[in-house]
């Protein structure tokens, strides 16, 4: 039984638009796509609504692992390790906030309320007036400048 050229080349095409296809699927496996760190991100701060923190610090980590510039994700960090009592891991969190995104005022805040909580005031002064450069109509850094004499 004899084929024609023609439509063994196109059977022999054919094949190989479907192990491309396979291939690039398998490659396509191994890539991460960076949208998935908001999502797990969003998923942290959802459960964070519903009191679970250590579920969320899980979901947060997640989303760091697929989008390691995700700096609200490192905010979000900080803020549940200070509701912890874990000082250090949420100035660390916090300060690779401020890292990935300088204008990022909301970082320089928690920053102060983190310093705040550990009773460390010179500090916390120092976070809550960047937050204020940055952002002059934040409504609790004055009240925390005010309370402290400052302002």
């Amino acid at each position: 039984m004899k084929r024609s050229p023609k439509k063994l080349s196109a059977k022999i095409f054919l094949l190989a638009v479907i192990i491309g296809i396979g291939c690039l699927r398998l490659v396509e496996s191994f890539t991460v796509p960076v949208q998935y760190g908001k999502v797990f991100y969003r998923l942290g701060l959802n459960l964070e609504k519903k009191k679970k923190p250590d579920k969320a610090l899980e979901y947060y980590h997640k989303a760091l692992l697929y989008d390691p510039s995700l700096s609200e994700a490192y905010n979000q960090l900080g803020i549940v390790y200070r509701g912890k009592g874990e000082f250090d891991k949420s100035v660390a969190s916090l300060q690779k906030a401020i890292d990935r995104d300088p204008s990022r005022h909301q970082a320089y805040h928690d920053l102060g309320l983190t310093y705040r909580a550990n009773r460390e005031y010179p500090a916390a002064l120092v976070y809550f007036e960047k937050a204020r450069v940055l952002y002059p109509h934040y409504p609790f850094v004055g009240q925390y400048l005010y309370d402290a004499g400052l302002a």
